[in-house]
């Protein structure tokens, strides 16, 4: 019948936790016989790290609790192997409305499991180093404000100095050698008990837990010694490295915002003070916030957003099977200077989201992107076609921004122009401000506009998340697609996301596709769009 014949996991319980019936799925599954499975209690089977979560749900099912329940827990089959499954038990009562049996629905997620296991580590690791990357560590930093105790604990940021002179004169891949040996270094002298980070580029931070300012100071000092004393050989060459640290202390009163902006500041102090040292931060330091470098792009970006001086460039997004010829362009913002130079956005946006201006440059990009839209089909050129925009993390909370892209999207009806405005928000960013998002997303969806997440892989990887929202483009990390023809994992990565998206019904973009081996092979995996230099770098957007 409909039970033997199911193709999902199915088992009967009875009220001693015992098995009674089982299907045919549920054997295949387990790897036992239908005889071994109903001689054999429920919890044999459960993983026993699982036993007592699945034994105390089951008894609230017995004694009326509840009706149902549903958990993620792992399997032990014949063979001796843990499988993860989705299990989902209910209740079928008597005429007296009493418990007589549980049925059980169990389907495997090992593959999925493992996959965003493997997605979670990458997005909390540090690639070149496998030490903790920035949100790694700012994770477990708020964690520790959030104890709100006691104790004094101290963060140090540490920057390395000269590390530019390694990769000017052997190039990148001493570099990263450079930056592999020194996480060691680093790591050897620390104490096992304090977290180290890789943040940016030659940058780390350290976290050092119930650690008095001065224990932290001559550890730290001590670390200086080490860094000093090791010596990088590439080829023919010689460096010594040193580094640039600072320390603030934190406790009970600290605020995330605080902790990180004064560890920075001081960090900054003793490249001030001529570098290889560490500058211990305090309330007299409160100026070097006010950092020069940053306020001055802070100062430019407010004036090109007055003037104008922004522009965009195009990239275009290419079906990988040939059939789709409509256009479709991701859309780029670069800043002007008056000399004429062109500044990549890597360059300013940094500033921007740190100093709030980010909504500022989003609202600008969508205002000039729908105008110059409206402005090319009153002189009569063909504009359809779907055009990617950019949005930061800043924009997914700020109602007064979709109210404003709203309004600005319905009196353009550029949709009887077959235009349509999909905005790319990073995974991260979608995360982080979830409900925001969901709205934001619903909102601009109601007015005909669509929404790719950006960087799949490289944040958060939770697929739990990915269901959540209403998107139409999933756009897999290009640190997966760089090198997918050298190393099988990325590969396989590109695959499983690909796979995952279009039984999701997502269509799949491929980003940094550098060469025409790439775009044959994200082709031969199925992957929908490509992106990426192989097809020309990003150009002026004119619409001719």
């Amino acid at each position: 019948g409909a039970f033997n014949n199911a193709g999902v996991a199915m088992g009967l319980i009875d009220s001693n936790m015992q098995i009674f019936k089982v299907n045919q799925a549920s054997c295949d599954l387990s790897g036992y016989s239908e005889d071994e499975l109903t001689k054999m209690p429920m919890l044999d089977l459960t993983h026993q790290s699982d036993r007592a979560q699945s034994k105390q749900l089951f008894e609230d099912l017995i004694n009326g609790i509840r009706q149902q329940y549903q958990l993620r827990k792992r399997y032990t089959r014949k063979n001796g192997e843990s499988i993860w499954v989705n299990v989902t038990v209910s209740t079928v009562n008597d005429d007296n409305g009493d418990f007589e049996y549980a049925v059980v629905h169990a389907q495997d997620i090992s593959q999925e499991y493992q996959l965003t296991q493997k997605l979670t580590h990458q997005a909390q690791h540090d690639a070149l180093t496998d030490l903790p990357n920035r949100y790694a560590f700012e994770m477990r930093l708020q964690e520790l404000l959030d104890l709100k105790d006691n104790d004094e604990h101290v963060l140090c940021y540490l920057d390395l100095d000269q590390f530019k002179v390694v990769n000017d004169t052997c190039g990148h891949i001493a570099g990263d050698e450079v930056l592999r040996q020194l996480a060691t270094v680093l790591k050897q002298g620390l104490r096992k008990s304090d977290l180290l980070a890789r943040i940016g580029g030659d940058e780390f931070a350290v976290l050092m837990f119930n650690c008095s300012l001065d224990a932290a100071k001559h550890q730290l000092e001590l670390l200086l010694t080490k860094i000093r004393d090791f010596h990088f050989i590439y080829e023919e060459h010689s460096f010594n490295i040193g580094a640039s640290m600072g320390l603030v202390v934190i406790d009970a009163q600290s605020t995330m915002t605080e902790a990180l902006k004064h560890a920075d500041s001081a960090c900054y102090a003793a490249k001030e003070a001529g570098r290889d040292r560490l500058h211990i931060y305090t309330h007299d330091d409160e100026f070097l916030t006010q950092r020069s470098g940053e306020m001055a792009w802070v100062a430019r970006i407010q004036r090109a957003l007055l003037e104008n001086s922004f522009l965009m460039y195009r990239q275009e997004i290419v079906a990988t099977n040939g059939n789709d010829k409509s256009s479709h362009y991701e859309l780029l913002i670069r800043m002007k200077e008056d000399d004429g130079t062109i500044i990549s956005p890597g360059i300013f946006l940094p500033a921007a989201e740190r100093y709030n201006l980010a909504a500022g440059i989003d609202s600008w990009v969508v205002n000039h992107v729908v105008n110059t839209l409206v402005s090319a089909r009153n002189d009569g050129k063909k504009i359809s076609g779907i055009y990617n925009i950019n949005l930061s993390g800043h924009s997914l909370g700020d109602t007064r921004f979709y109210d404003e892209i709203i309004k600005k999207i319905q009196q353009s009806k550029l949709d009887e122009s077959d235009v349509c405005i999909c905005f790319e928000i990073t995974e991260t960013a979608a995360i982080s401000n979830m409900t925001a998002a969901l709205h934001f997303i619903t909102e601009l969806r109601a007015v005909g506009c669509q929404f790719a997440l950006d960087d799949f892989g490289s944040g958060l990887s939770s697929f739990a998340y990915l269901k959540q929202l209403p998107i139409d483009y999933l756009k897999i990390d290009g640190m997966f697609v760089r090198d997918c023809l050298s190393d099988p994992v990325n590969l396989e990565m590109i695959d499983s996301i690909n796979s995952i998206g279009h039984v999701m019904g997502l269509k799949t973009v491929a980003e940094f596709v550098e060469n025409d081996e790439i775009f044959n092979k994200i082709q031969e995996v199925g992957v929908d769009y490509a992106q990426g230099y192989w097809n020309g770098k990003p150009q002026p957007w004119i619409i001719d």
